[in-house]
């Protein structure tokens, strides 16, 4: 209907102006014309309403207990088209029915990503929930494609590789888990246990999104403004605001030490409580699943070494685990982060090529476990 309403109100106006001044010259009245032509111009004034309802009915509905909201003040502020409010959000906070910048943000992300958050709950496992993972990692790729020195979003989306395809293996034991069989890394580990690990990689992954989308959008939005006001509003911190200053220095040094910084927020700030969880859940359940995750943690940047041959290759070090915060910083700071910092310098067409694969392609290069009825 936008479509059609944009093409058919040009049409309008073009040609009722064109016949208007025909009918000028000969002195024929133009009453009616005139009438087309504020028809038209009001047809496209409506053009930027209507592009933001298509938005928000994507991603909402009637009932939005229970998770992710976004308030109907947030949804007044959100404009595609127009991308600020007559004021920006961080000048009107404390007046009546106005966000939190926060808030504002976290939307502007979850709009410009596509995902719904209505049907973002972690808990209910990876099927209902699949959608809007694969549309996070989309998001990430498009980020980094529209402006390559959002370093942090292209590694994202090539971690996403090997992120999707662990939440995928632990899905078919959840599903499969009598077909699976001897093919399962994760011999022994029950169907219960299997959807509390895969439930919390999925809450581990919504998580780095709201930090990290909230601050991405913030920035695509409003520059440094947005991003300063996200430091007002308490949630981030000035560490988060020197990074951002970094990548919008131009100076490429400053850029990639800037997304280093974003990327050690991840690591030492949002994931830390999540994979202590892991390690010790359930006794020693927890521990035998996170000595596994050590074997199998593969990286998505071509030229570096997966964790156990990087980790477990110094003497001294025979015990360094993926769910500890120091040990994984060490191998990602370390190995994976020069190797993707190199691809980028040296290699930007398979670089290109290779955050621009699908999620689901991409992780098939890094699952354990495939079943016949998969392809």
């Amino acid at each position: 209907m936008i479509s059609s309403l944009e093409k058919d109100s040009n049409t309008l106006v073009t040609m009722a102006a064109s016949i208007k001044g025909r009918f000028a010259r000969y002195g024929i009245e133009q009453t009616a014309l005139n009438e087309l032509i504020l028809l038209g111009n009001w047809a496209q004034d409506q053009l930027s309403g209507l592009r933001r309802r298509r938005d928000l009915a994507k991603i909402m509905e009637h009932d939005k207990t229970g998770l992710v909201q976004i308030s109907d003040a947030v949804l007044a502020l959100l404009d595609e088209t127009g991308g600020h409010p007559e004021h920006p959000i961080w000048e009107l906070q404390g007046q009546p029915g106005v966000p939190t910048v926060t808030d504002f943000y976290t939307a502007k992300a979850m709009i410009a990503a596509g995902v719904d958050p209505t049907t973002w709950d972690p808990s209910k496992g990876l099927g209902p929930n699949d959608e809007n993972v694969q549309k996070v990692y989309a998001w990430y790729a498009r980020m980094w494609q529209q402006n390559p020195n959002l370093q942090w979003a292209g590694m994202a989306k090539l971690a996403g590789g090997t992120v999707y395809a662990g939440m995928q293996d632990l899905d078919v034991v959840i599903n499969h888990h009598d077909e699976a069989g001897l093919l399962s890394p994760f011999m022994g580990l029950g169907v219960d246990e299997a959807k509390w690990f895969n439930n919390k990689f999925l809450e581990m992954q919504k998580q780095i999104f709201l930090d990290m989308g909230a601050q991405h959008a913030a920035y695509l939005d409003g520059g440094m403004d947005a991003i300063n006001a996200l430091k007002q509003a308490g949630q981030i911190d000035a560490r988060s605001v020197d990074a951002w200053q970094g990548i919008d220095s131009g100076d490429p040094q400053r850029i990639a030490d800037g997304n280093k910084s974003l990327l050690m927020r991840e690591q030492k700030k949002i994931l830390p409580p999540y994979y202590s969880e892991v390690y010790h859940h359930d006794g020693p359940v927890g521990y035998l699943f996170a000595s596994e995750l050590d074997n199998m943690t593969s990286s998505p940047i071509p030229g570096s070494k997966s964790f156990k041959s990087y980790s477990h290759g110094f003497v001294g070090y025979p015990f360094n685990q993926v769910t500890n915060t120091d040990d994984r910083w060490d191998w990602i700071s370390g190995d994976m982060l020069p190797a993707y910092q190199r691809l980028l310098r040296d290699d930007p067409g398979e670089a290109k090529r290779l955050i621009a694969l699908p999620l689901a392609q991409r992780a098939k290069e890094f699952r354990r476990i495939t079943l016949e009825s998969e392809g």
